[in-house]
């Protein structure tokens, strides 16, 4: 439950009689200084006069600290109190930020903006304002402007009631999962995701059946999985059934992402009719390489897909050999039946850096070659010892790209105060490019700050990426080497980059990996960003 400042609350507390027109015309001013570059959530609110012609009269005596962010959460916990059609409609205008036709920079943390307003709408419970988010989640445009309406305000309706989760209102979300554009689409599986009710199991299933956008079926994969995991005793049998034959007709269909949501749903609730379509992936990597290419298939995938096949069957075959097992399918079908005790099995892999196995297609080393890199590496008998910390790096790299299988390719982005990538594209590892790679490592100069969004984002595409749109990445894990916390760029406060890169990178599903070679504990926010991202962290 989120509680205000103290100072927030005798704000509400003085104004018992505050008109609700005044809050629903603070949202909207915030909203537009916002959105029009006049604002920026961390400067001090109460500057000159704008502040004013923000807030009003609504903020009492605010503190020298006040910020536009934490005036904006004031205003929202007076939306709270004050719930009206009008406040309910500004409410889902700050919710839909930067996701219709006026868009904002990511650096400007649009989400966390979003995050606010969708806070602050689940806890609506007045009628009248209900009224005006389902009839919005509808898209019906009563009441809104013309010039204000679009998909985006009725995706941020949807997903509103997904954080009210009233029952009546759970229908209407199912309706929308086969609305015609995949952003409601999007919006309709992220609320179910949320309520994660098992009376909208087969609902779930039946759109998963239908869709062939890859956002929006990775997205419904992962609905079905939580409310399997949360209600699993509350959901029948064949609704459970048609969730795992919706999960396994999936596989193939769009590209990797929505396979691995699948896959993760098949590996809890196993089935046999799993492994055909499962040895169906192994196999496109052989027959189909170039979907590697063109990011319908990714390392990331084999990786899982195999573990998962260990799991149900008990056979143990390579992945890279998927013709064994279309071998051994086909003599023991007629009479197989699942492992008894699944056993928890780790993919082999060819390669790793710095302990980290390897697993994807298109990978980016991301190393730091910022002053502090200069610094001589003391390690613990890890073959480290001796030469500088970017030697030790650089060793390293060449080492794991060496060892990169053969449908593998790469590239390598540097980082100080200005972030460089070796190539515009991706490279194999042929000896060549490593020969070059070489070269290349070896002029580079070691000095300057630690530019760690700057890297990110030219790895990622952040600046580009909004919530759901244009997630497709060529890239498909990272590996991030630092020996500290973010100094200059864009954004250097670490829960900033956190935030923005878990923002971006829902739908992309880039393993991230890290790896601190510090001497200071600094390493808090190299571990949370591999945690948050479904990858590794090491500390040297």
């Amino acid at each position: 439950m989120r509680i205000a400042p103290a100072w927030t609350l005798l704000t509400v507390l003085a104004t018992p009689c505050l008109a609700q027109d005044e809050v629903a015309t603070a949202l909207h001013r915030w909203h537009d200084a916002f959105v029009g570059r006049k604002i920026e959530l961390g400067e001090p609110a109460y500057t000159g006069s704008k502040a004013k012609n923000i807030y009003g009269e609504l903020i009492a005596d605010p503190p020298l600290s006040l910020t536009h962010l934490s005036g904006l959460q004031t205003i929202l916990d007076l939306a709270i109190e004050n719930q009206s059609p009008d406040v309910a409609r500004e409410g889902l205008r700050l919710a839909a930020v930067g996701l219709g036709h006026k868009r904002v920079d990511i650096t400007r943390r649009p989400e966390v903006v979003r995050a606010s307003a969708l806070g602050a709408l689940g806890h609506f419970s007045k009628m009248a304002a209900l009224e005006v988010v389902m009839q919005t989640a509808r898209g019906e445009t009563k009441g809104w402007r013309r010039s204000e309406w679009h998909v985006a305000i009725q995706a941020a309706a949807l997903r509103a009631l997904g954080a009210i989760d009233v029952s009546v209102a759970r229908p209407l979300i199912q309706k929308q999962l086969h609305a015609t554009d995949p952003e409601v689409r999007l919006a309709s599986a992220d609320a179910l995701h949320a309520i994660a009710s098992p009376r909208a199991l087969l609902a779930i299933a039946t759109a998963i059946e239908s869709e062939r956008n890859s956002r929006v079926a990775t997205i419904l994969a992962k609905a079905a999985h939580q409310t399997l995991g949360r209600n699993v005793d509350r959901c029948s049998t064949s609704d459970i059934r048609r969730v795992v034959k919706a999960a396994c007709g999936m596989l193939g269909r769009t590209d990797w992402r929505a396979d691995l949501a699948a896959v993760n749903l098949l590996a809890d609730f196993r089935n046999v009719t799993a492994v055909e379509p499962m040895i169906a992936i192994l196999e496109r990597f052989h027959e189909k390489p170039e979907d590697v290419d063109k990011g319908l298939i990714s390392g990331l995938l084999r990786h899982r897909t195999h573990e998962v096949l260990q799991e149900l069957t008990g056979a143990r075959m390579p992945a890279h050999e998927p013709e064994q097992w279309r071998a051994w399918w086909e003599r023991v079908r007629g009479e197989f039946v699942l492992a008894k005790q699944p056993e928890k099995v780790k993919g082999n892999t060819s390669s790793g850096f710095f302990g980290i196995p390897i697993i994807g297609a298109r990978i980016v080393f991301i190393i730091d070659r910022s002053g502090s890199m200069i610094e001589q590496y003391r390690g613990n008998g890890d073959g480290g010892d001796g030469g500088t910390r970017f030697e030790y790096a650089r060793r390293e790299l060449l080492r794991a790209v060496s060892k990169l299988p053969p449908d593998t390719r790469f590239n390598v982005v540097t980082f100080s105060d200005t972030v460089k990538a070796w190539r515009k594209g991706f490279a194999d590892s042929a000896k060549p490019n490593q020969s070059a790679l070489k070269t290349k490592l070896k002029s580079t100069k070691v000095q300057g700050g630690t530019n760690i969004f700057g890297a990110l984002e030219k790895a990622l595409g952040l600046k580009t990426a909004a919530y759901g749109k244009r997630y497709a990445s060529a890239v498909d894990e990272i590996f991030l080497l630092s020996d500290g916390a973010p100094t200059v760029g864009e954004i250097t406060d670490p829960g900033g980059i956190l935030s923005v890169v878990r923002e971006a990178n829902e739908h992309r599903n880039v393993r991230i990996n890290t790896i601190f070679i510090g001497s200071e504990d600094r390493s808090g926010f190299m571990r949370n960003l591999a945690k948050q991202n479904d990858g590794q962290f090491v500390r040297l």
